[in-house]
């Protein structure tokens, strides 16, 4: 909105009026106002100011909004109106409305006052557009209709196809008498044949020709006119008819003309078509109109046109109101009926015909069976109502994480910093909660990139022979080690005849599965229990976690595993997470090729399952290898760390240095490879993404030099393309960061 608006405000509060400026100015509306709070001041401005609109408060001392908008619609009634109130109600909102104010906006929300003024004048301006075109398309016709010079259409062969009422004036012949012959019956004999010729390949060629004639009317006798006759393209630039616009051609013979290619016309279009007298009753319907209410031809003749129309019940409850405009036309869509009963939605347009007195003697309608269009219209809305959906769910998925996020990183930082100054007691505590709340954190991480990729891209079933029971067991004892908080009672059930079943199956997505599930249990389940267990069918594995929580309403069970998606219930509630738990284990379910479910009652408990196919294993499950401890006395070997960032050296540096003989720094591969070649190291802890040179590359020059150096990638990359492309540059092992402790350790006794 460019030009500088005219803003009349009708306000009795000051600061409710610099408000209000305020805000439209923050909209980005250029504009000048002018305030008044009385009827006299505001009939003057309205006068003398001349407003481009009027924003007017409802109640004020001496003058309301409603008095306002009666004068208005009195000394200026094209100008828009919009009611700014903080005590109206909806019955006063209506009752102004009524009354012809264009919007109202309560001054609660007062920030969309900007978008109110566009969407008034955007009205405002689609109003007077409309009526420009109206008024130039009505010009435009009589234009054509009232001309005095003679008008022919003629196809490119020179057939002619239309010709206006000064032809036929001047000519003599009627419509019928030419459409479809050449103008040359016109001819008098007194322009040769090179002349025509000219004409030809001039209009044939694009060009536009100038010229006279001397032809002879149907009485014989010899008139003359002065032409101009040009080609006509549709949008592909090819020719396809001619325009000759000359003189005095009768309005019978434009009537004439208009009304055969009109019929022509009629019979060749796809929409239905129907006439109708003053009486409703039809006189005419074209072929579309008969294929598709499935009439016979001329069956319709002289009936009625409400045997278009269904049942009254339907035509009320299905069909909208029609559009109808002062002169008798109206369009819209509605409801019709066929022969054989059946309905469908249609869009009709109906105009008066009109004799040469303006009197309307019968009705044109012109309809298209709109099926397909209504069915892709409710489509593109339920995908669009989907699509909206969505969007507040990744919203409120994001907000969600980023409580989640701070959440953990608040309590890092700030115990970190309280560390310092802490006694040995303190620090042990402030410790394990940073500790704590950094496995949370990176927990949270991999649950989003777990979720990425089981979306993004196929991953890999790893089947290994595994006991359904002891993983049962695992999942026990992780929670039942962990605080609930609330005294929920942890249980577990294996049926006695298969605590010796071992199957083959991905037992490491199985236990993903179950610890999501068994943590959302808990973490929902404020009293009562949590059983985890599985049960044998024939030719699948049924595990199982049941609890006495918060429940699931019914309506909400069939969105629960879909991803953003958060129960109304959790995300009101003071629980936290992210809500992708159920999501990844329905991806993982999925790819292990079984499926999941839920059963549950508010308030009283739910029951997540999820069923996996499996084969059984000949062989006995591998025992769990325990987990060596920390040496005591130092190993006796050199290691080289390298890494770019200060803090991680330090913290593995703190790690080794009671427990082997050297340590050396470099901050890059390049510094790496130098010190290497001055001095022997027996194992190398090799950063990735470094300046200067990489640990890949480094790795691979130090591998040539030394293929017996042990080099123990130590990386935050930990997606599996990325660790395969770590281990086929040479190194010998992988850790992740955060490095464990235990896991270095037992690496570095593995190759010593």
């Amino acid at each position: 909105m460019d030009s500088v608006l005219k803003i009349l405000i009708v306000e009795d509060l000051p600061s409710d009026a610099h408000f209000l400026k305020h805000q439209i100015k923050k909209s980005g509306i250029h504009f000048i106002d002018q305030v008044v709070e009385d009827e006299e001041n505001y009939v003057k401005a309205l006068r003398d100011f001349n407003p481009d609109i009027i924003l007017s408060d409802y109640s004020m001392p001496t003058f309301d909004g409603m008095k306002a908008l009666l004068i208005r619609a009195e000394l200026a009634p094209s100008t828009p109106f919009i009611l700014v109130t903080g005590s109206v109600n909806e019955e006063t909102a209506v009752k102004v409305m009524k009354a012809g104010a264009d919007d109202y906006i309560l001054k609660d929300h007062i920030t969309k006052i900007g978008l109110a003024i566009r969407q008034v004048l955007d009205k405002k301006e689609t109003i007077r557009l409309k009526k420009i075109a109206e008024r130039q398309l009505k010009i435009l016709s009589r234009a054509i209709e009232q001309n005095p010079a003679s008008i022919i259409i003629t196809d490119i062969k020179g057939n002619i196809e239309y010709v206006n009422p000064k032809f036929s004036r001047l000519t003599g012949y009627t419509p019928e008498e030419v459409i479809g012959k050449n103008p040359r019956l016109l001819k008098s004999g007194n322009k040769s044949a090179e002349e025509y010729r000219q004409l030809w390949e001039t209009i044939q060629s694009g060009g536009e020709w100038h010229g006279e004639f001397e032809n002879v009317n149907k009485s014989g006798e010899v008139y003359f006119e002065s032409a101009i006759i040009s080609p006509i393209s549709d949008d592909g630039g090819n020719i396809t008819h001619f325009l000759a616009v000359k003189e005095d051609v009768t309005e019978k013979k434009r009537i004439d003309k208009k009304v055969k290619l009109l019929a022509h016309s009629l019979e060749s279009i796809s929409e239905c078509v129907t006439v109708t007298d003053n009486n409703d009753l039809i006189i005419y319907a074209n072929e579309s109109f008969n294929t598709t209410y499935g009439y016979e031809e001329n069956e319709v003749i002289g009936k009625h046109r409400n045997i278009m129309l269904p049942p009254e019940s339907i035509r009320i409850e299905e069909m909208p109101v029609l559009v109808e405009s002062k002169s008798g036309n109206w369009r819209g869509e509605m409801i019709n009926q066929r022969k054989d009963g059946s309905f469908f939605p249609v869009f009709l347009s109906t105009s008066e015909i009109k004799d040469e007195k303006e009197t309307a003697f019968a009705h044109v309608t012109v309809g298209m069976d709109i099926t397909e269009m209504v069915r892709t219209r409710a489509e593109l809305m339920e995908a669009k109502a989907k699509a909206e959906e969505m969007n507040n769910l990744r919203y409120a998925l994001l907000s969600n994480m980023s409580h989640e996020i701070r959440t953990p990183m608040n309590a890092i930082i700030g115990f970190a910093g309280l560390i310092a100054d802490a006694d040995k007691e303190e620090k042990n505590a402030y410790a394990k909660i940073v500790q704590k709340s950094s496995v949370q954190l990176l927990s949270l991480i991999d649950e989003v990139i777990l979720l990425s990729r089981l979306q993004s891209e196929k991953m890999t079933i790893n089947s290994t022979a595994f006991s359904p029971a002891e993983s049962v067991k695992d999942i026990f004892s992780i929670f039942s080690l962990q605080e609930s908080g609330n005294g929920v009672e942890l249980k577990m059930n294996i049926p006695q005849k298969h605590k010796k079943l071992v199957i083959l199956s991905d037992v490491i997505k199985i236990k993903q599965v179950l610890t999501n599930l068994t943590s959302n249990a808990i973490k929902y389940t404020m009293e009562g229990s949590v059983e985890i267990g599985f049960n044998l069918f024939s030719d699948y594995l049924e595990f199982y976690v049941q609890d006495t929580g918060i429940g699931i309403p019914e309506e909400e069970q069939p969105k629960i595993f879909d991803t953003f998606y958060r129960c109304e219930r959790v995300i009101t509630s003071a629980i936290g997470g992210t809500g992708l738990g159920l999501s990844i284990s329905k991806e993982l379910v999925g790819l292990l090729g079984g499926s999941i479910g839920i059963s549950s009652v508010p308030n009283v408990g739910s029951r997540f399952y999820f069923t996996v196919p499996f084969t059984y294993s000949r062989h006995e499950e591998p025992s769990a290898n325990s987990r060596a401890e920390l040496p005591k006395e130092k190993m006796n070997c050199s290691v080289l760390i390298v890494d770019d960032e200060a803090v991680n050296i330090n913290y593995l540096d703190v790690l080794l240095k009671k427990r082997v003989k050297k340590i050396d720094h470099a901050t890059n591969g390049k510094e790496a490879v130098e010190m290497a070649l001055i001095n022997k190291y027996d194992f190398i802890l090799m950063d990735i993404k470094m300046p200067v040179m990489g640990g890949i590359e480094a790795t691979k020059i130090l591998k040539a030099q030394n293929p017996d150096i042990k080099i123990i990638a130590q990386t935050a990359f930990a997606l599996p393309e990325q660790a395969a492309e770590i281990i086929e540059a040479g190194c010998d092992n992988l850790l992740c960061k955060p490095v464990n402790k235990e896991l270095l350790m037992d690496i570095l006794r593995k190759y010593s």
